[in-house]
């Protein structure tokens, strides 16, 4: 699981603060992996899903 925040400071430098930036980069990963491999944790963050 890795949180908003830390996604937040991932980010290049010019767009590091805008959680807008942290949703597009979710959706792009959602479309290039398709929509159940990154699953949203409520009030933590994304998770990618793998199979037990």
């Amino acid at each position: 699981m890795v949180s908003r925040r830390d996604l937040l400071t991932a980010l290049p430098s010019g767009t590091a603060g805008s959680e807008h930036a942290v949703e597009m980069a979710v959706a792009r990963l959602r479309a290039a992996l398709g929509t159940r491999c990154v699953q949203t944790v409520v009030k933590r963050g994304y998770r990618l899903a793998v199979a037990p």
